[in-house]
């Protein structure tokens, strides 16, 4: 299936608020308080969202074969953690999650459960939320899911250029 870019920047938007309220939810039962997991002022993760658009994007050709989905899934989403790990710490100069103690890890940014974690994901995001998402997405009259689009992504988006710049001044242009 194809995505238009529309329907991509709407999966962006719901699947970083979900991973965000996920976190959040998750850690708040974890900590017994209330704890914005995000790295941003608004309540998104661009993790989850980056995630969801690997997957939107290159595993719907796989859904024949759910092994291969769960698996390349898996894959995408771990390095795409991997590297997003890295760039937080390079920029925060703190671990944003930290799996050292976990079995299976690597360099405390990835670990095997929370891969397998991801594989799944990609299996519940292909065939069932997706499809959800997006008739709900297609009952919004279209200029107006534009103008959401563009304020909600304006309004809290625009910090992640500060950090992009940020990460490339403190990277030696050697």
């Amino acid at each position: 299936m194809d995505y238009t870019v529309y329907q991509l920047l709407w999966l962006f938007l719901f699947y970083s608020f979900l991973g965000w309220l996920a976190e959040t939810v998750l850690a708040a039962l974890k900590r017994r308080r209330l704890l914005n997991r995000g790295f941003l002022s608004a309540p998104f993760s661009p993790t989850y969202g980056l995630g969801a658009l690997l997957f939107a994007i290159f595993l719907p050709e796989l859904r024949e074969d759910p092994f291969f989905l769960f698996l390349l899934g898996m894959i995408l989403a771990t390095f795409l953690e991997f590297v997003t790990g890295v760039f937080l710490e390079r920029i925060f100069h703190q671990k944003w999650w930290d799996y050292s103690g976990q079995r299976f890890q690597f360099e405390g940014h990835i670990c095997l459960k929370y891969s397998v974690i991801w594989g799944l994901s990609a299996l519940l995001a292909i065939f069932v939320l997706n499809p959800i998402f997006l008739t709900l997405v297609g009952l919004i009259p279209r200029t107006a899911g534009e103008i959401v689009l563009l304020v909600v992504y304006r309004a809290s988006f625009g910090s992640i250029f500060i950090l992009a710049k940020r990460f490339f001044m403190a990277c030696p242009m050697t």
